[in-house]
């Protein structure tokens, strides 16, 4: 029987602290949690980023592909969050777009520590 993770703490929705406190609880708890959860995320925000840049140039995903030298079933794949793209593939896609891909590194939060004597 596998471990169900618990519920993540009430808040605001969109409540990052909250939400990133959650996440770094279950990570001490459970070293398997935070890798497949994050890469989810990133498909996921990647997907949402690729579709909305597209859509707000009106470009169709064949379009995007022709420009971008990749196939429409690649686009279609990604923004459905089913896929992660390399590095360079962003790259050609943000340059199709007419956009420039931006990284960054973050520090990952720590957990809040619980004082003595608490459960």
């Amino acid at each position: 029987m596998s471990r169900q993770p618990k519920k993540p703490p009430s808040g605001r929705v969109g409540d990052s602290d909250s939400l990133d406190a959650f996440l770094a609880e279950e990570r001490l708890r459970d070293p398997e949690f935070g890798p497949g959860f994050e890469t989810e995320v990133d498909r996921l925000a990647i997907a949402r980023m690729l579709k909305g840049a597209r859509q707000a140039r009106g470009l169709s995903q064949v379009e995007l592909a022709s420009r971008a030298h990749a196939h429409q079933s690649n686009i279609a794949r990604l923004e459905k969050g089913k896929a992660l793209p390399q590095l360079e593939v962003m790259k050609r896609l943000a340059a199709a777009l007419g956009m420039r891909l931006k990284l960054r590194l973050e520090p990952v939060p720590r957990p809040r520590r619980q004082a003595s004597g608490t459960p």
